[in-house]
């Protein structure tokens, strides 16, 4: 799952389980509240891509 808003780019690979529980807790289409659930993750699951996307 990959979350862009204004300020930042993440993105995680979930499981099965966890997918289906953003997509049920409706965080799923509101990307700030999904960029805070991606940031609770394990560090092994999750990548900030905010620099990378700010480069030219």
């Amino acid at each position: 799952m990959a979350v862009r808003t204004r300020d930042e780019l993440v993105c995680a690979v979930l499981s099965a389980g966890q997918s289906l529980e953003l997509e049920n807790d409706e965080v799923f289409w509101d990307p700030a509240a999904a960029a805070v659930r991606l940031r609770r993750l394990p560090s092994h699951q999750l990548w900030d891509l905010t620099a990378w996307a700010a480069a030219p």
